[in-house]
């Protein structure tokens, strides 16, 4: 169990409201000093966000989201960080399957609001709609106060690739807020002249609380080395770097006082431990598109073995293990009776074939899927959750609208780059987004770590749009066609 001393919440409570003090007057008192318009208009766009998450979506969950609901109920209910029974008390200690920063907030959202799961999905949707006014506000400043961020906000706020997300219990819609965060203070710093180093680090903090995926450090390295140069910028990261760790030394401080690794081991924090590691390995060695994930390793984790042989779809796997070898071993899975431990035996099969398989690949396994990995990622029709909206007809013509269009983002964000390349702050920042892009889905598609579900990419999509439109926005200004806004 993790005990706090009492006098040490009140202190770390006051320094986080004197930070949050200083950006409200910072940023957000130019708001209030703002014409009635202005405040019309940001409070149109929050409503944009808000209502349609709120008013048209009922909560949904995944085997993750009851992870991260038992992890809340054990903080609500024991005082303790573990994804044991919480009615047991066992408070068996856990990293959990991400950072704290999640189950935290639904905890929070219990002791606020009570237990009733859309409370959830309501504050995580004002939470992605301060952060996208935030970032819109800043992009407001960018384009010298134009009206026309009323675009990007209208697109942010109703965007098929994020809006369905937030109804669902997961960590996409905090994970995009974070990042607009992230990004809005990239806007300040390049507005300004300066990396914004306080901002900056609370935003980097938030995110990877949040996720430990976001790979958020990247944008602000090009970002710090456009304005200052190699050596201040490197100055101005390891200070960003210290901050940034403190929570993580916390975390690994406790890991080490409740007897855990002091780093979390990837899949052993996705999965739960017993799940067979053959199996694991083999689907981290050859899986190529989220097919692997929810016909094959999610039946497995939920000792549903009787749904493998049904539902696998073998494309979903390297072409080199497709054969009858691949094909008996999914047989004897489907004849474990379900509910039962996997067996030892079969898992040493699995895991005679990864070392075959890795022994004869290697180039393929670590240069080949990869790419075919992230080709899916960004091509490939979303059969699970269909970009959010479940697996209804309408949901599906939405689906097929939302994977053309974040195809149309990323080239929009590669076009502007190219574009843009003789201008100096509009460069920096749309090649920061797109090096975001690139970093975070070559990490997420590595063999180590396999998170190859399309909704990871969710994060992205706010953040794309955000810049994407005010460039091209700003551009059309300084053309002087047609897009005047208040000087």
């Amino acid at each position: 169990m993790l005990w706090i001393d009492r006098k040490e919440p009140a202190k770390l409570t006051l320094n986080v409201a004197q930070m949050i003090r200083r950006l409200i007057h910072s940023e957000f008192g130019n708001l209030k000093k703002s014409a009635m318009p202005e405040k019309i208009l940001f409070l149109f766009l929050f409503g944009c966000m808000v209502f349609p998450r709120c008013m048209f979506f009922t909560a949904n969950s995944t085997p993750d989201s009851r992870r991260y609901l038992r992890v809340a109920e054990n903080l609500v209910i024991n005082q303790c960080y573990s994804d044991s029974d919480p009615k047991s008390g066992e408070c068996r200690p856990t990293w959990g399957s991400q950072p704290p920063g999640y189950p935290l907030f639904i905890a929070g959202i219990r002791l606020i609001w009570g237990e009733a799961i859309n409370n959830i999905v309501i504050a995580q949707s004002v939470i992605f709609a301060l952060g996208a006014c935030y970032a819109l506000w800043v992009a407001f400043l960018w384009l010298n106060r134009s009206p026309w961020v009323l675009l990007p906000g209208v697109v942010i706020a109703m965007s098929p690739l994020t809006i369905a997300w937030a109804s669902w219990i997961l960590t996409e819609t905090l994970a995009a807020a974070t990042a607009l965060w992230v990004f809005a203070e990239i806007f300040q710093s390049l507005r300004k002249g300066t990396l914004q180093l306080v901002p900056i680090s609370g935003a980097l903090i938030a995110a990877t609380l949040i996720r430990w995926d976001q790979v958020l450090l990247v944008p602000v390295l090009v970002c710090a080395v456009y304005i200052h140069g190699i050596s201040i910028a490197i100055e101005k990261l390891g200070k960003i770097a210290f901050l940034v760790m403190i929570p993580f030394v916390i975390m690994i401080a406790r890991a080490h006082y409740a007897g855990l690794p002091l780093i979390p081991r990837n899949l052993d924090t996705q999965m739960d431990p017993w799940l067979p590691r053959g199996v694991v390995d083999f689907y981290k060695l050859t899986s190529l598109n989220q097919n692997a994930n929810a016909h094959f390793l999610w039946p497995i984790w939920s000792r549903q073995y009787d749904v493998v042989p049904r539902r696998i779809n073998y494309e979903a796997f390297a072409e080199s293990v497709r054969d009858h070898n691949l094909h008996s071993l999914i047989e004897k899975i489907g004849a474990i009776p379900n509910g039962q431990e996997f067996p030892d035996a079969l898992d040493q099969k699995f895991s005679r074939l990864n070392r075959d398989y890795e022994q004869n690949n290697a180039p393929s396994i670590y240069l080949l899927n990869p790419v075919i990995r992230a080709i899916h990622m960004w091509t490939s029709r979303d059969e699970i959750y269909f970009s959010g909206w479940t697996g209804t007809q309408s949901a599906r013509n939405i689906e097929f609208i939302s994977r053309y269009y974040k195809i149309l983002l990323l080239l929009s964000a590669i076009g502007l780059v190219v574009f843009l390349c003789k201008q100096a702050s509009p460069f920096a920042l749309v090649l920061s987004t797109l090096l975001y892009v690139v970093a975070r889905t070559v990490f997420l598609v590595s063999i180590p770590i396999s998170a190859i579900e399309n909704r990871y990419l969710t994060p992205f999509f706010p953040v794309l749009e955000l810049v994407v439109i005010t460039m091209v926005i700003a551009q059309l200004k300084a053309q002087n066609i047609g897009l005047h806004g208040a000087k």
